[in-house]
C-alpha cells in the first residue's frame, strides 16, 4: 500500500518545492529610510570627523530635556513600525 502512494507524495512533495520556490522568487522587501534627529547627527558627524565616537556626555543638557527625549523615542517608534510594514 506504501509502495502506492509514494509516486503520489512525491509528487506533493515536488509541487510543494515549486511553490516555495516562486514565492521566494517573488517575495520583494521594501526599501525604508529610518531618519535620524537632527541633533543626533550633527553631534555623530562632528565625533567622526575628528575619528572619535560621541558618548552620551557629548550630547550636554539634551539628555536631560523631556521634550528631545520624547522625539527621540518618537523617532524609533516610527522606525519600529517602517520596519513591521
Amino acid at each position: 500500500d506504501g509502495d502506492k502512494m509514494a509516486p503520489s507524495v512525491e509528487k506533493k512533495i515536488a509541487e510543494l518545492e515549486m511553490g516555495l520556490l516562486h514565492l521566494q522568487q517573488n517575495i520583494e522587501i521594501p526599501e525604508i529610510s529610518l531618519l535620524i534627529h537632527p541633533i543626533i547627527t550633527n553631534v555623530a558627524k562632528q565625533f567622526y570627523e575628528r575619528g572619535e565616537k560621541p558618548k552620551v556626555t557629548d550630547f550636554g543638557d539634551k539628555v536631560e530635556d523631556p521634550s528631545f527625549l520624547n522625539q527621540l523615542q518618537s523617532g524609533v517608534n516610527r522606525w519600529i513600525r517602517e520596519i513591521q510594514k
